[in-house]
């Protein structure tokens, strides 16, 4: 038996791939029946050795050698016994050839080198969240260099402070970030847990050849207020407002306004008027209010709210009732466009109809046992946007003309997004869909990536921004996004806070769907959450 090459030899970089040889034998004064095999090999650098391929005068096989990565600068030696033998089982053995095999695995010639953005990493939480809080990874806090495979990262942290698991990720070939899960900042409660976090970076997942270690120190802040800088930077509240069930905002003041159930006090209902820049309460009047149903009119004169027995009217000004219109049983107000005291109301009980002040137009669209009209929106003085709820079946959006007279038809209607939908410029946003309110086609989608839109987007014409709250498959990673208005590009994202079944934001049982975001002021957000309205200010929601 001749063996070419014999001894074997190789040499690869810890950054290199894994190497291979391919070994030649031949056989002299061979019968015209052999058997060729490598009975046995040692493994300090051989990772295995192929079944051999051979006639009667020659044969061959291919050593492949450990991943470099995983081993120690150094030479590894091996040997592998070859056989040629008479029979299948080799009983009887012709040739014995013990093959001597090295292996060398050098240096880098450019050693693999990782840089941290950071050693200090700060976190922010509202104290409110009853949920596990995610913070998304900076995607180029690290950056690898000279690394020709990904790398290994190990992340270690102690089990007390404010984190409960970590998770790396990379982001591209050359840079990665790591995920923290934090603990329930309504079972920490207020204050900043420092927790420091090991991270181990080698070649390979026995960690042979580290390439670096860094020491971090995660700071977990939780409080009533978050802030967060750069171009589409907010400062998030958390303002208490008790058993609040609506909330309407101004969007030429600093003011929203909300209504209070009265199991809040155990007295009457209520609503009030809150100072956003201040969180405090501005005027506050009982017995009116206690729905879930709130209207203001464009120029911030009236609120317009059901009572017992009619709804009401009341000035802004000083919380007082202005007027009292004869409709019971109302679910939805729209206030007229320019127009303050005119409203459009519906409901279970009531029929979909206009109201001047206290007098109603004549014509109206009238509900039943099992259908309704709801979420009404004016588009023009002359056309209103309703909800046709059909209890047995689907509820569909629809046009419906207005005149002097008051309402009398229904124009074109389509059923995509149960029919809710927030209105802007001609277009209707809902769960994540946006129709041209026309013919009811779509014309676009809000995309939010592994997340489910949980109510009707909010459009701003002035702002040029649509908002759009939403859960992932994980129900308590909630965020309020904003997308271009004229693209329906993404902007950006922050964090909202869950209860602790998930729901987002957290709501009690007399508000079961999720906030719908309001606008304030200049560049301002608030939402209900359960026993509190969430405030946002700053660029993420405007110039």
């Amino acid at each position: 038996m001749t063996v070419s090459p014999s001894p074997v030899s190789t040499t690869a970089a810890v950054t290199a791939a894994a190497p291979s040889v391919n070994v030649g034998v031949t056989f002299a004064n061979a019968p015209s029946t052999v058997y060729f095999m490598t009975s046995d090999y040692s493994t300090n650098g051989i990772s295995s050795v192929s079944t051999p391929v051979f006639n009667s005068s020659q044969g061959s096989f291919t050593v492949h050698f450990k991943v470099p990565s995983g081993l120690k600068p150094a030479t590894y030696a091996d040997t592998d016994t070859l056989l040629l033998c008479s029979d299948p089982q080799c009983q009887t053995v012709l040739v014995k050839y013990s093959l001597a095999i090295n292996y060398t695995v050098t240096p880098a010639t450019s050693a693999p080198q990782v840089t941290l953005d950071s050693n200090t990493l700060s976190y922010q939480a509202l104290a409110i969240d009853q949920a596990p809080v995610t913070a998304t990874p900076a995607p180029t806090a690290f950056t690898f260099t000279n690394f020709t495979a990904p790398p290994f990262v190990k992340l270690s942290a102690p089990t007390t402070g404010g984190i409960d698991g970590l998770d790396f990720t990379m982001s591209d070939a050359t840079h990665g970030g790591i995920t923290f899960t934090f603990r329930k900042p309504s079972q920490l409660g207020a204050g900043t847990y420092t927790t420091p976090v090991t991270v181990t970076v080698c070649l390979d997942a026995t960690c042979a050849n580290q390439v670096a270690t860094f020491a971090l120190t995660v700071n977990y802040t939780i409080g009533n207020t978050v802030t967060v800088a750069g171009a589409n930077g907010y400062t998030m509240t958390a303002v208490a407002v008790p058993q609040a069930l609506a909330l309407v905002g101004n969007a030429q003041q600093n003011v929203v306004y909300t209504s209070i159930s009265s199991v809040a006090t155990s007295d009457a209902s209520g609503i009030e008027a809150l100072n956003l820049l201040t969180g405090t309460t501005a005027f506050s009047a009982q017995p009116i209010g206690g729905s879930q149903t709130l209207a203001l009119s464009d120029d911030g004169q009236y609120l317009y709210t059901p009572g017992n027995a009619a709804v009401q009217q009341v000035q802004t000004s000083n919380l007082t009732v202005s007027l009292s219109i004869p409709a019971t049983g109302v679910d939805s107000i729209a206030v007229a466009p320019g127009e303050p005291q005119t409203i459009a109301v519906a409901g279970t009980e009531v029929p979909l109809q206009i109201f001047d002040k206290a007098v109603a137009r004549q014509n109206a669209l009238q509900q039943g046992a099992t259908y309704w009209y709801d979420n009404l929106q004016w588009a023009t003085d002359t056309h209103l946007y309703a909800t046709y709820v059909n209890a047995p079946g689907p509820s569909s959006a629809c046009n419906v003309p207005v005149d002097a007279n008051g309402v009398s038809t229904v124009g074109t209607c389509e059923q995509r997004d149960a029919g809710y939908y927030n209105y802007a410029n001609g277009l209707g946003y809902g769960f994540g869909n946006v129709v041209n309110t026309t013919n009811w086609n779509l014309v676009g989608t809000l995309t939010a990536p592994g997340a489910t839109i949980e109510v009707p987007a909010l459009p701003d014409a002035t702002l040029g921004r649509v908002f759009a709250v939403t859960t992932a498959p994980n129900p308590y990673l909630c965020q309020l996004l904003s997308f271009d208005l004229a693209t329906l590009a993404p902007i950006a994202s922050l964090h909202l806070p869950s209860d602790s079944s998930g729901s987002c934001p957290p709501r009690n049982t007399m508000t079961p769907w999720p906030g719908i975001p309001v606008r304030w002021g200049t560049n301002g957000l608030a939402l209900l959450a359960n026993d509190h309205i969430i405030v946002i200010k700053g660029t993420f929601v405007g110039p």
